[in-house]
């Protein structure tokens, strides 16, 4: 089915972009998600913590303005990148860059835009890292209040997603709101579903 017949439930979708690999390949996703009619939103965020923490701490005269010059060219030059890649597949976003600590940032912008899904990139780490996603991305996982789609820069992009997706399911709310969503992707994009449950027995 072509791109622009795709009738998706995703109204507005934000993709936070820094540039790297993970972020790209979201951005990626976010691309086959979209339709004529949806928004796509993409967020570059410049923490200045780390500037002002080191201003603030240094026993000399330290002037952190260019520093904040290099790191507010560097973000906009990811923007312009993203919005480039964007351009490519006949897609207009609408830019935000902004300062700030990166999690309160996004769920501010994914409420601004009333976005209904956020697609992040995230690191395919090994070992004990793997239980971590990255300090940003399991910010708004926790708090984000619309679904949150996790990439890694090893993902296949499918110019038809969702095609067949595992459903878990259990006797929680969080539960319930996985279903309603699984329902609205197998109406909008023929999803073949396959729900489980899964018993931890000791």
């Amino acid at each position: 089915m072509p791109q622009s017949e795709i009738s998706g439930p995703f109204a507005s979708v934000l993709v936070p972009y820094d540039g790297l690999e993970p972020s790209r390949a979201a951005l990626s996703h976010a691309l086959t998600l979209v339709q004529a009619t949806s928004t796509l939103v993409v967020v570059t965020v410049v923490d200045d913590a780390a500037i002002i923490s080191e201003s603030a701490m240094s026993s000399s005269a330290y002037d952190p303005a260019p520093l904040f010059e290099a790191f507010d060219a560097q973000g906009r030059a990811m923007l312009a990148d993203a919005a480039s890649r964007c351009a490519a597949a006949n897609i207009t976003p609408v830019t935000e860059f902004l300062h700030g600590s990166p999690v309160p940032v996004i769920l501010a912008q994914m409420k601004k835009h009333r976005c209904d899904l956020v697609v992040m990139g995230t690191h395919a780490r090994k070992g004990v890292a793997r239980l971590f996603l990255g300090s940003t991305t399991e910010g708004v996982l926790r708090s984000s209040t619309v679904p949150v789609l996790t990439v890694r820069s090893t993902d296949i992009v499918n110019v038809h997603p969702f095609a067949t997706a595992v459903l878990g399911i259990d006797d929680s709310d969080a539960s319930d709101a996985a279903v309603a969503l699984a329902t609205k992707l197998m109406q909008s994009f023929k999803t073949r579903l396959v729900a489980c449950h899964a018993i931890d027995r000791p």
